[in-house]
C-alpha cells in the first residue's frame, strides 16, 4: 500500500477502505466497503449521532415555539373579530344599530378581500404589535383609522360615498399590510416565512383530504379498486416485522446433544439461539422481502415517461423522488412513486383522478404527493427537466439501485476440528475432512476461480491470489459464493491468518462446520463486527444437527427449525439451508451496525445526485396549484416544461 492510500485510510468509518483503480501509483482513488460491496468516489464520513440528536431537538423546539405563537395570535385575532368596535360619541340607539350594520358590511368586505388574510399573517409574525398595552403599534393605529372611517360612513348617509369610503378603507389596509410585509422580509422575517409555510402546508393537507373524499363520493367502487391497487404496489405488510424471538432455553432443560453444538453462555451477550421448536406449522420455503430487493426503477421507470425531483431536508437529508408519467401508467388508477432518503426507499402512490379532464402536470402531481405525505410536505423540491440533466440522473439512479439492492450473497464457511475452541486454531486448519467436503457438495457446486464470470463475492478470478477453487450456487435467482477457510491462501508464519479473516470476517453470515461434539462452539470468540448470523452444523448419525446463534439486533426470520433440528443429506437440506441463510442476512440489516452504515452510504450517494441536479427555477417560472381547480398562472408566468424541454422548476 502506497503512502497516499495509507493516509487516506486513516479516519475512515469501520468497513471502508481506500483503493486505487490501478495497482501502480497514479490511478484514480475510490472507497470500497467489502461487507456491503459498495463503491464510491466520495470520502465516507464518520457519522455522529449527537449531530442528529441536536437537529431533532432544534426542530422540536422550533415547532413548540411556532405552535405557541400561533395559539397566542389566534386568540388575539379571534377576540378582535368577536368584540364590537367601541364608539365614544354614541348618542342614540338608532346610531348604534346603524354603526353595527356598517361594521358588519366592513367586516364582510374585508373577508372577501385578501387583505384580511394578510393582516392575520402579519399579526402572526409579531403578536406584540397587536396588544392593548401598545396603543402606538402599527396595527392598533390602523384599526383606529378603520373605526374613524366607519364613523364617517355612518354620519354621511349617501350610499355612493359610503361604498367609496369602504373601498378606500380596505384598500388602504391592503397597501399598508403589503408595505409591512416588505419591511419584515428585508429584516429577515424568519418566523414569518415559517408561519406562511406552516399555513400553506395545512391548506395543502386539507385540499388533499378533500380530493380523496371527492374520489370516494364520485365512485366508491373505483376508489376501492384504486386502494387495492395501491396496497399491492406499496406492499406495506411485507415490510413490517412484528415477530419476536422466543425466550432462550434454560440450560437445565437442554439435553447433552443439544448443548454440545452451541455454547449457551453466548446468550449473556445478547445472542438469540434457535435450537428448534415443537409443533410448528409446515411453511412454504420462500425468500423474505422480495419487493425490497427488486429493481423497481429499472423495471418500471427508467425507460418510460416519468418525472424526477430532488430536494434537501434538515432531518431526512437529501431526497430524490420519481413519479410515474400518466402515459406510462396505462390503465392503472394510481401513479407509482419511489421516495428515496437515507433511511431507505419507500413506494408511494399519487391517486389518478377519476375525472379524466384533470390537468396532466408533473408539478400538480408533486403538490398532491406533498399534501398526502406529511414527511415531505415542508421540503422544497426542484424538478429536473433539462434533457441531459434528466438522462444523467437516470444513469445515477440506476447505479444507486444496483449498489444498494443485493443480488449476490457471500457466506463464510469455517471448518472446526473436534476439540478446537480457539479462533486462531480454527483459522489455521489446512486439512479438512471428507464429511466437510460432502456437506459443501450438498449445498453448492465446486468451481475453478480463474476465468469464473458469475458472482465472485470478492474472490480473485484472474490471478488466483485468493485460491484456485471455491463453492458457488444459485438459489431462487440469487447467486451465493462461499468463502471456505481451507480453500483460501494459508501463510504458515501468520498465526492469525489475516488473509482468511479478511474474507470470512467481512461476511454477515458464517457457516460453522464442527467435526465432533467435544466442545460446543462459542460465537463470542470470533472477533468481527460484521458476523451476525452463525449457523453451526454438526454431523450426527446419517445427517446433521443444525442450530443458529443470532447477534443482538438481528430480526427473526424464516423458515423456523423443527425440534429436534436434524436434517437428512438430501436436496431438502440445500433448499432449507440456503433460504434460511439468505433470509438471515436480510434480517441482519436491521441490526444497529448495518442500519447506520447503510444510511450513511445512501446519504453519500443521494447527496451527490441532489448537488449535481439542483437548479432553482428563474423568476417568473413558478406556479400556483390547486388540487381541485387545476393550475393558475401568475401574471407574467410562462409555466414549467415537461421532461426533456430544457428548463427547471422548483416546489
Amino acid at each position: 500500500m502506497d503512502a497516499e492510500l495509507k493516509a487516506l485510510n486513516e479516519g475512515l468509518p469501520p468497513g471502508w477502505e481506500a483503493m486505487r483503480e490501478e495497482e501502480e501509483e497514479g490511478g484514480s482513488i475510490y472507497y470500497f466497503h467489502r461487507a456491503l460491496e459498495v463503491k464510491t468516489s466520495d470520502r465516507p464520513q464518520i457519522y455522529k449521532q449527537k449531530n442528529k440528536d441536536d437537529l431533532h431537538q432544534k426542530r422540536k423546539k422550533e415547532e413548540e415555539d411556532l405552535n405557541g405563537l400561533i395559539s397566542e395570535i389566534d386568540s388575539v385575532l379571534d377576540g378582535w373579530e368577536e368584540s364590537p368596535m367601541k364608539k365614544s360619541n354614541s348618542k342614540t340607539r338608532a346610531n348604534s344599530r346603524s354603526r353595527s350594520a356598517t361594521q358588519e358590511q366592513l367586516s364582510m368586505s374585508m373577508d372577501r378581500s385578501p387583505s384580511r388574510d394578510n393582516n392575520r399573517h402579519l399579526m402572526q409574525a409579531s403578536p406584540s404589535m397587536y396588544t392593548s398595552s401598545e396603543p402606538s403599534s402599527p396595527i392598533t393605529s390602523r384599526l383606529k383609522a378603520m373605526e374613524h372611517s366607519n364613523s364617517l360612513s355612518v354620519v354621511n348617509s349617501d350610499p355612493d360615498i359610503h361604498n367609496r369610503q369602504l373601498s378606500q378603507s380596505s384598500g388602504g389596509i391592503s397597501q399598508l399590510v403589503a408595505e409591512d410585509k416588505k419591511k419584515i422580509s428585508k429584516s429577515g422575517g424568519g418566523v414569518l416565512s415559517k408561519l406562511f409555510k406552516k399555513k400553506e402546508d395545512q391548506m395543502n393537507a386539507e385540499e388533499s383530504v378533500a380530493y380523496a373524499s371527492h374520489l370516494k363520493t364520485v365512485n366508491s367502487g373505483w376508489e376501492k379498486e384504486r386502494s387495492d391497487e395501491a396496497e399491492r404496489w406499496m406492499n406495506t405488510k411485507e415490510n413490517i416485522r412484528e415477530k419476536k424471538w422466543d425466550p432462550n432455553p434454560i440450560p437445565s432443560e437442554l439435553d447433552a446433544k443439544t448443548a454440545s453444538v452451541i455454547d449457551w453462555g453466548c446468550t449473556t451477550h445478547g445472542f438469540n439461539l434457535e435450537f428448534g421448536k415443537e409443533d410448528i406449522m409446515k411453511e412454504e420455503l420462500q425468500l423474505e422481502e422480495i419487493s425490497k430487493h427488486t429493481n423497481f426503477y429499472q423495471l418500471l421507470f427508467a425507460e418510460k415517461e416519468h418525472y424526477n425531483f430532488v430536494g434537501q431536508d434538515e432531518i431526512l437529508g437529501p431526497v430524490v423522488i420519481s413519479i410515474e408519467g400518466v402515459s406510462a401508467a396505462g390503465d392503472n388508477k394510481n401513479l407509482r412513486v419511489i421516495l428515496r432518503t437515507k433511511k431507505g426507499d419507500e413506494r408511494l402512490v399519487v391517486p389518478r383522478p377519476f375525472n379524466q379532464n384533470f390537468p396532466d402536470n408533473p408539478d400538480v402531481l408533486m403538490k398532491m404527493l406533498k399534501g398526502l405525505n406529511a414527511s415531505i410536505s415542508g421540503i422544497r423540491f426542484c424538478r429536473v427537466t433539462d434533457a441531459k440533466q434528466h438522462s444523467d440522473l437516470v444513469v445515477s439512479l440506476l447505479s444507486y439501485e444496483k449498489q444498494l439492492i443485493q443480488k449476490g450473497y457471500k457466506f463464510g464457511v469455517l471448518y472446526v476440528a473436534n476439540g478446537q475452541k480457539d479462533e486462531n486454531q480454527m483459522f489455521n486448519n489446512v486439512n479438512d475432512s471428507p464429511g466437510f467436503r460432502e456437506f459443501l457438495d450438498i449445498i453448492s457446486d465446486k468451481i475453478d476461480l480463474k476465468g469464473f464470470t458469475q458472482f465472485s463475492g470478492g474472490l480473485d478470478t484472474k490471478s488466483n491470489s485468493t485460491g484456485t477453487q471455491s463453492y458457488h450456487t444459485t438459489h431462487r435467482g440469487v447467486q451465493v459464493m462461499l468463502h471456505v477457510s481451507t480453500l483460501l491462501p494459508y501463510f504458515p508464519k501468520d498465526l492469525q491468518q489475516v488473509e482468511r479473516k479478511r474474507h470470512l470476517g467481512n461476511d454477515v453470515v458464517m457457516l460453522i462446520y464442527k467435526d465432533g461434539d467435544a466442545v460446543p462452539f462459542d460465537p463470542r470468540i470470533i472477533a468481527s463486527q460484521f458476523n451476525h448470523v452463525f449457523c453451526v452444523v454438526q454431523p450426527e448419525g446419517g445427517g446433521y444437527r443444525i442450530q443458529f446463534a443470532n447477534k443482538f439486533g438481528v430480526k427473526p426470520y424464516s423458515p423456523a427449525i423443527e425440534k429436534p433440528p436434524l436434517f437428512e443429506k438430501d436436496r431438502s437440506l440445500r433448499d432449507f439451508l440456503l433460504t434460511k441463510l439468505i433470509n438471515g442476512e436480510r434480517a441482519a440489516m436491521y441490526a444497529p451496525d448495518f442500519r447506520g452504515t447503510l444510511a450513511r452510504t445512501r446519504e453519500v450517494l443521494l447527496k451527490s445526485m441532489v448537488s449535481n441536479h439542483w437548479v432553482p427555477s428563474p423568476k417568473g417560472l413558478r406556479k400556483n396549484f390547486s388540487f381541485m381547480g387545476g393550475t393558475k398562472k401568475r401574471s407574467g408566468s410562462t409555466g414549467g416544461a415537461i421532461v426533456g424541454r430544457g428548463s427547471m422548476s422548483d416546489h
